[in-house]
């Protein structure tokens, strides 16, 4: 909803209003940002449907549906794939369901550092959660839990740390007297992606 969740709501107001064309999917009708979409696409919620979730000690886990998305919503892969298809793209979007979407994802993950090419959904309904890299060689028998980075190196091509300047522009909204403050926007633990 980034008529609600953008740092800048005014700008982001203003490059909507600009927008020949906005799609726009979500889960809830109506929201700040629907006001602005050409066509609304209705998103199934998280427990309508089938996909994985990898927390920050990367554990992937598996979280089956446990309900059908009500009315005409659909999973995010479902549109997606049905937006795709539209577009001439039958071929690379030909996916039957999400386990299908999720092994192409970890096929592109193999040989990099977060290497999940042993994962899918069966082995995630089987084993239960697991934790990444998990390349397709590792097996359970040679599973291990993985601390990074204790080697001290980064994935570099020379193993040194590469940084970036960055010059601040400011703030977008600078105070002035007739808004004085600068304010700083909280967000609840379970509402953290609004």
């Amino acid at each position: 909803n980034p008529a609600v969740s953008m740092p800048d709501l005014e700008r982001t107001k203003a490059a909507l209003m600009r927008s020949p064309f906005t799609i726009y999917q979500d889960a809830y009708y109506p929201t700040e940002t629907s006001q602005y979409a050409h066509i609304l696409l209705p998103a199934a919620q998280w427990g309508e449907k089938t996909g994985t979730m990898t927390n920050s000690e990367r554990v992937v886990t598996l979280c089956p549906a446990f309900r059908d998305p009500i009315g005409q919503a659909k999973p995010d892969w479902e549109i997606f794939a049905e937006v795709g298809r539209r577009l001439g793209f039958h071929k690379q979007f030909n996916f039957a369901n999400s386990a299908q979407v999720y092994q192409e994802f970890v096929r592109l993950t193999r040989n990099r550092p977060c290497d999940l090419s042993g994962l899918s959904h069966d082995r995630l309904m089987v084993s239960g959660p697991i934790q990444s890299p998990c390349p397709e060689t590792e097996t359970e028998i040679n599973r291990t839990p993985k601390r990074l980075y204790t080697d001290l190196r980064f994935n570099t091509p020379d193993g040194r740390a590469q940084f970036g300047a960055y010059y601040s522009k400011g703030l977008a909204e600078p105070p002035d007297p007739d808004y004085p403050l600068v304010l700083t926007t909280g967000r609840l633990y379970g509402h953290w992606h609004t």
